[in-house]
């Protein structure tokens, strides 16, 4: 962003939040984040986020090529997950860096995912360093769709956590969520087995670039659906090469 005179809003803490965006035409012109009576202007945008997310954003509303766009996706299902930072103490003679658990009377869909991994801190210039021995321990799970669905998620992890880490709390140094993330959407009547979204939006300067353009492939499909957007903005903007 440096090298581009780009300006980052916000802090990792505290990210910055879009309030509204500004349209002319067929092109998207400002953002405008809370906060700020400024508006931000750019050539070309890229939205990695939902384009869900974006409709309420605009003035008047979606137009109907947008909601027709986003008609193409179902949601899928939702991944509930807890981080926990832990001192090593936490972890119990024999457990490795992933584990599968699941209840003998559960479904299949059931299963928690526990992962263990050394915990990490920012460090200057944007790199990570490993945070004192500190240990990370993330627990997944699928959630059913609605509040009770979600809170059944919540309390499967919780009770796999205590089970497989009996001194958590004793060692506790961090806690983090419960979220929901989006997993596996489904496209209605894909031209490829795994297209979801153009990464063309309906506005022509805006680029889309998350997991909408290739649903079911996870962070994998994120990134090439950032390596199309990046091409096309380096193309609309006539840039020679491509972009680093």
């Amino acid at each position: 962003m440096a090298e581009t005179r780009g300006e980052l809003l916000g802090s990792p803490g505290e990210p910055a939040r879009v309030e509204s965006l500004g349209l002319d035409g067929g092109l998207l012109t400002t953002l405008r984040v809370a906060g700020s009576t400024d508006g931000y202007g750019a050539r070309a945008f890229l939205l990695s986020g939902s384009l869900e997310w974006l409709l309420p954003l605009l003035p008047g509303g979606p137009s109907p090529r947008a909601r027709q766009a986003l008609s193409r996706l179902r949601p899928g299902r939702r991944l509930a997950v807890l981080h926990r930072v832990l001192r090593p103490a936490a972890l119990p003679p024999g457990l490795g860096p992933a584990a599968l658990i699941l209840d003998a009377a559960a479904r299949p869909d059931d299963a928690v995912l526990l992962e263990i991994q050394a915990a990490r801190h920012d460090a200057r210039k944007g790199a990570a360093a490993p945070a004192d021995g500190l240990k990370l321990a993330s627990a997944w799970t699928l959630a059913d769709d609605g509040v009770a669905g979600q809170a059944a998620a919540v309390a499967r992890l919780e009770a796999a956590l205590a089970g497989a880490l009996p001194f958590l709390e004793r060692h506790l140094v961090h806690a983090a969520g419960p979220f929901l993330v989006p997993h596996l959407l489904h496209c209605a009547e894909p031209a490829v087995g795994v297209a979801g979204l153009p990464v063309r939006s309906p506005w022509k300067n805006l680029l889309l670039c998350g997991r909408e353009v290739v649903p079911g492939l996870g962070f994998e499909g994120e990134l090439y659906a950032g390596l199309q957007a990046a091409a096309q903005v380096a193309a609309l903007l006539g840039v020679k090469g491509k972009p680093r």
